[in-house]
């Protein structure tokens, strides 16, 4: 597990594609740690403070955020991190990117009720959980972990875009969440190993479904894999990369 973790791509993590940040908001690996990274950003207003990057610097912890009670984004993408810890002062966080780092267990989110974009991508996740007070995630980026089963989101009844390609999730499993899946317009589930179509009749209350991906799993190699998940879901527009005729 913890080899997964440690062996992330470097191109991968970081602020979201669609985030726009400055060059100088990136630090290098050399200049300095996280916490050195937080006493020099003391000379502004924390309470002020509503975004904060700090990309690559190597930081192992999470700590020193205390000052920040009016942070709504927070991006530490491409360090070592373990664990998510230290984040209970920020009540007013919407987004958190914590991509390739070395976290193996989603924990320690209970507090950030108002919590609407998570990304997790490139770590060591094994388990869907910790997520039971995060009801007003939109966004959830699990790719490219360890997840062997879709669980423990049914109350995630606002989540429109979920992320799980790369997982190596076998079955979409479904069953379980339902619920959840009723808003979601955009489905990433490539490079899994889903086998059975059955597991993608567990999509259909998923209405507003325009665009899934599902290239790189077994169902892939079926001759009529377009036309069967066209059939089986009229509302997209989208099959992996192609737009549906």
């Amino acid at each position: 597990m913890a080899d997964d973790a440690e062996n992330i791509s470097p191109d991968e993590g970081g602020v979201p594609s669609n985030h726009d940040s400055s060059d100088d908001a990136r630090a290098s690996p050399e200049s300095e740690s996280l916490a050195s990274k937080l006493e020099n950003n003391g000379e502004a207003d924390d309470e002020a403070t509503e975004e904060l990057v700090i990309l690559d610097v190597d930081a192992v912890t999470i700590e020193n955020l205390d000052g920040l009670v009016g942070l709504n984004s927070l991006f530490l993408g491409k360090n070592k991190i373990t664990r998510l810890q230290n984040l209970d002062c920020l009540l007013n966080l919407k987004v958190l990117g914590i991509q390739s780092n070395r976290i193996t267990k989603i924990e320690g989110l209970g507090r950030l009720v108002s919590l609407d974009q998570l990304y997790l991508s490139h770590n060591g996740i094994q388990i869907l959980e910790g997520l039971n007070n995060n009801t007003k995630l939109n966004t959830l980026d699990l790719a490219c972990n360890r997840i062997h089963r879709i669980e423990n989101i049914s109350h995630l009844v606002n989540l429109e875009e979920f992320w799980v390609r790369s997982s190596r999730v076998p079955l979409l499993s479904f069953r379980l969440c339902r619920d959840s899946f009723n808003l979601v317009c955009y489905g990433q589930f490539n490079g899994n190993a889903v086998s059975d179509w059955k597991d993608i009749d567990e999509l259909i209350p998923a209405k507003g479904l325009q665009t899934v991906y599902l290239e790189g799993n077994p169902i892939q190699q079926d001759p009529n894999y377009r036309r069967k998940l066209k059939l089986a879901l009229p509302s997209l527009v989208q099959i992996d990369a192609t737009l549906c005729r």
